[in-house]
Formats: C-alpha cells, sequence, structure tokens
C-alpha cells in the first residue's frame, strides 16, 4: 500500500508563466519550426489544439493526481457543441477578440474566418456571408461559453463520467500498484547543457534508500500498439530522458539520495473499453534520446540536435528553412533514386 506526500508546488498557473524550455517545447520545434515560432519566440496566443483524446487525457490526469483542482482548469459545457471546424472557428474569434481588443466584432468575425481559410490551406467551401450566418445559427452558443470560461478547457458531462470511470479503472489495475511513497507533481526547474528548462511530472515514487520511479499518465487509442503510434510519433523518448535529468536535478535541490531511477508509463484507454498498461522504458533509450537514432528508415533527432537547431535559429533569427538547408546556403541535395528491386 503506497502513502501519499505532499509536497508545496507552485500554481499550475505560475508554472506554466515560467519562461524556459521544457518537453512540449522541444517536440513542437522538432514537429513544426512554425508553431515553436509563433508560440515561443512571438508569445502569441495560439488556439489549443486539443483533440477530444487530448481532452481527456488532460482532465483523467487531473481527476487522477489533483482532483481537487478540477474547477480551477475545466467548466462544463452546457451548450452543444458545433461541428469540429465550426468549434475551430469559434476558438479562432475568442483568441482573437482577447488579441485584438479594439476590433468591431464583425472586423473580429473577418479576420476569424481569414484565419481559419489560412488554416485549411487557403480554401474554404463556405463563403464569409453564409460562414457568419452558419455561426449564429450553430456556432454562437459555444463562443458564448468560451468567453465564460476563458482560461479553462471545456468540457461535456458524459467527458466528466468517462473520466471518472477511466480513474476507477487506474485505481484498480493490479500493474499501477506502487508500494513506495507517492509524491504527485513535481515540478523542477533545471539545466541542460546550459539551457534552462522545466518539468512537471505526474508522479514519483519513492522507493526508499536512493531508489526512485517517475511516472507519467498517458490516454491511447493504440494501447498494444503504444512505441510505434504514441511513443515514437509524439517523441515520448524525449520526455522521459529529460524528466531523469530534471529528477536527478532535483533531488540535488532537495537533499535526496538518488541511486536508481526508472520511467514508467502509465498509459489508459481513452474510450474506457480496454485494460491499461504500464509501459516501462528501458535505460537503453537514454541514449538514444539524447543522441538521436534511426527507426524504420527515418533520423529522429535526440535532444541535444533539437537544442542545438533552436540556437541556431534563435540566435540568427531566421526561422523560415531548416538549419541544414540555411547553412548550405538555402540549398538541398535530392538522395539518389535506387534502381533495384529489394523485394
Amino acid at each position: 500500500m503506497s502513502r501519499t506526500s505532499q509536497l508545496e508546488k507552485r500554481p499550475q498557473s505560475d508554472y506554466r508563466q515560467i519562461d524556459r524550455l521544457s518537453y512540449s517545447a522541444l517536440k513542437d520545434f522538432d514537429t513544426d519550426r512554425k508553431k515553436f515560432w509563433r508560440k515561443y519566440i512571438l508569445k502569441e496566443d495560439l488556439p489549443r489544439e486539443d483533440s477530444d483524446f487530448m481532452t481527456m487525457g488532460t482532465l483523467v490526469d487531473y481527476l487522477k493526481t489533483e482532483p481537487d483542482s478540477i474547477d480551477e482548469h475545466f467548466v462544463i459545457n452546457t451548450a452543444p457543441e458545433p461541428k469540429p471546424q465550426m468549434k475551430t472557428f469559434c476558438e479562432i474569434l475568442f483568441n482573437n477578440k482577447k488579441q485584438y481588443k479594439d476590433l468591431e466584432f464583425i472586423a473580429l468575425l473577418h479576420k476569424s474566418y481569414e484565419d481559419l481559410k489560412a488554416n485549411n490551406g487557403g480554401k474554404l467551401s463556405t463563403g464569409l456571408e453564409k460562414y457568419i450566418i452558419n455561426f449564429n445559427e450553430d456556432g454562437v452558443d459555444y463562443y458564448q461559453e468560451l468567453i465564460k470560461s476563458e482560461g479553462k478547457i471545456i468540457i461535456t458531462p458524459e467527458q466528466l463520467e468517462l473520466a471518472k470511470a477511466i480513474v476507477y479503472k487506474i485505481d484498480n489495475c493490479n500493474a499501477f500498484k506502487t508500494i513506495g511513497v507517492i509524491i504527485p507533481k513535481v515540478q523542477v526547474l533545471f539545466d541542460y547543457n546550459k539551457h534552462d528548462l522545466k518539468a512537471e511530472l505526474d508522479e514519483v515514487e519513492d522507493l526508499s534508500e536512493g531508489d526512485w520511479i517517475i511516472y507519467d499518465y498517458k490516454s491511447s487509442s493504440f494501447l498494444e500498439t503504444f512505441f510505434d503510434n504514441a511513443y515514437i510519433k509524439m517523441k515520448y523518448y524525449i520526455q522521459a530522458y529529460l524528466y531523469k535529468i530534471a529528477f536527478i536535478q532535483w533531488c540535488h535541490q532537495n537533499n535526496k539520495e538518488c541511486k536508481s531511477i526508472q520511467f514508467k508509463f502509465k498509459v489508459v484507454d481513452m474510450t474506457n473499453y480496454g485494460d491499461p498498461l504500464l509501459y516501462e522504458v528501458p535505460e537503453s533509450h537514454d541514449s538514444a534520446a539524447k543522441n538521436g537514432f534511426w527507426y524504420k528508415g527515418s533520423w529522429r533527432k535526440g535532444v541535444d540536435q533539437i537544442l542545438e537547431e533552436i540556437d541556431y535559429h534563435t540566435t540568427n533569427d531566421k526561422w523560415g528553412a531548416s538549419m541544414y538547408a540555411l547553412k548550405n546556403n538555402s540549398t538541398i541535395v535530392l538522395p539518389n533514386l535506387r534502381t533495384e528491386n529489394y523485394e
């Protein structure tokens, strides 16, 4: 039977305001350099990209690790949710309203329509006037919910009940049982190769005598294919590596002995159909996450390479092409084509 230790930590809003890179920032850079530039360099307030799956994962996380703070982060929606594109339009409109406080509402509608079109590859099947009519019919109630819930994530009553059922399954999963003292939501400010970073660990288990386990909760629809469809795709190997580095420094900061650290993902089915699974990250992944590795014919950048590229683009204030292309006079040599049959 595990026990829970309550340590003083920063409020979530304060932690998010700390201007340091994190696993999420490195993932964003490696996935979408333009998004990183807008979010972390220009400090734009980008629309949330939460899917229902991501929202459910966040909700389960808070229900499990910080149940008393649910009302601070979520609000239950009473308005019908519009279709996905109209939902995105409402969220763009909401963010534009915050950013462009002096614009008349009709001008905000026009701008938000153009922003939606740009996000959709420059095309929309519905013209502006018709889209505004559709907004008044199908989106305005949801938009008003966004106004009332500023700074929070909107959820439905059904999502809340589903999340509670998932947490019940987590609490009764034998693989998730712990024997040590559980420390929830460990926030760490740490240094990595002269870079100021931050991390928030879902749970840490103190096994005593300097042995520790870091746990991170993940919601997925790919429980038994988690490695391919989530761990590699979402670059969770970077998260596991950085969190271990962060926790070593946390131990030093708090005068804790640290002889060994394991990292494990507690993966749950966001539809609550499948049983939870525990994924253990081998120590061999540390060097791969640090230095990069090949996987299925593609090079996966490690933490060191990603930080090197971030430094290059930040120092030179050039974001329109990759570091490789810019250093090569904006020229990319195409690879050779194979003519042999390797089947």
